[in-house]
């Protein structure tokens, strides 16, 4: 991290897990021993209103329009997948039993 980020921004802490994925957290100002997860890194446009939350200690929920899985991964297809049956279902082609069954036996839920 550059002596600038620092100056910026105090407090905010780079840190790189086992798995070589980049996690952001901030210590909340006056208690130096609490950290606060970042939900978004400093290139996202909301990362100023997420950095003065964490120094408050307070921790902003992720985005809801960041994608829940990489494209083409196996997450993807079932977050495709259970949006295609939403849609079915409102749109009356397919009755909520119907995909509350299916679900069951792809996701090994129990059947209501």
């Amino acid at each position: 991290m550059s002596d600038e980020m620092r100056l910026q921004y105090p407090g905010l802490l780079r840190e790189v897990l086992p798995s070589g994925t980049v996690r952001w957290r901030v210590r909340k100002a006056g208690d130096k021993k609490v950290r606060v997860l970042l939900n978004a890194g400093p290139d996202h446009p909301r990362f100023g209103e997420h950095y003065h939350a964490a120094r408050a200690g307070i921790q902003l929920p992720p985005e809801d329009d960041a994608p829940s899985a990489i494209k083409g991964s196996i997450g993807w297809l079932v977050d495709l997948y259970r949006t295609a049956m939403k849609d079915m279902q409102e749109q009356g082609h397919l009755h909520k039993a119907t995909a509350i069954s299916v679900a069951s036996s792809c996701y090994g839920l129990p059947q209501r």
